[in-house]
């Protein structure tokens, strides 16, 4: 192919976008698929269904929480409810007593306050990491 051609024109020789479309498959798919790969493998069970043995792979780690999960639900987004219920309590209290009081609050104050509360409920530090999308 000629050098001087337009990119436009001439395309590349890498694919540089995944031609296939981003999928989402329900937990009763999931299981289905999971199910498979008990008898055989992952691999195995990817390529019969026609998915990344990535996905596989990573449904078979979440199991339990698929096979629990309603049957037509298709991710688990978000922040899991009731899992540092009153770690979220005293962090809240705490902040909400210092704007009350006219103090100024910041993330950087949030956050301080938020390691020593994980300290006095014994919550790991590994679980618990104080980011941005926490003090949000």
């Amino acid at each position: 192919m000629n050098n001087h051609t337009p990119v436009e024109q001439r395309g590349t020789s890498v694919r540089q976008m995944n031609s296939d479309c981003s999928r989402s498959y329900d937990a009763n798919f999931k299981v289905l698929v999971i199910n498979e790969a008990v008898w055989t493998n992952n691999c195995a069970a990817a390529r019969k269904y026609v998915v990344t043995e990535n996905n596989a792979r990573q449904w078979h780690k979440d199991y339990n929480r698929l096979r629990s999960a309603h049957s037509t639900r298709k991710a688990f987004r978000g922040p899991e409810n009731e899992v540092f219920s009153e770690f979220d309590e005293r962090v809240a209290l705490f902040v909400r007593a210092k704007c009350d009081d006219g103090k100024p609050m910041t993330r950087e104050i949030m956050v301080v306050k938020a390691i020593e509360v994980a300290a006095e409920l014994d919550v790991p530090r590994a679980e618990f990491k104080s980011s941005i999308g926490w003090s949000r």
